[in-house]
């Protein structure tokens, strides 16, 4: 089972039984991933942002 962070805790039923799916990084099924991304339960990915090198001033004296 692949390991997702968990944004949002949720509970997950499945017949009769139900189970806490606290916040952080938790092993899920792919049923559980499939809901929790439809319903915005996981943390989104943030792109990474790259920092613009300063730039140096160029004089022609």
């Amino acid at each position: 089972m692949p390991i997702v962070h968990v944004a949002r805790p949720f509970i997950w039923r499945s017949g009769h039984n139900a189970a806490l799916i606290e916040k952080g990084e938790q092993d899920l099924t792919p049923a559980q991933i499939e809901h929790a991304t439809k319903r915005g339960f996981l943390q989104k990915a943030v792109k990474p942002v790259l920092q613009k090198a300063a730039l140096k001033e160029q004089t022609n004296e």
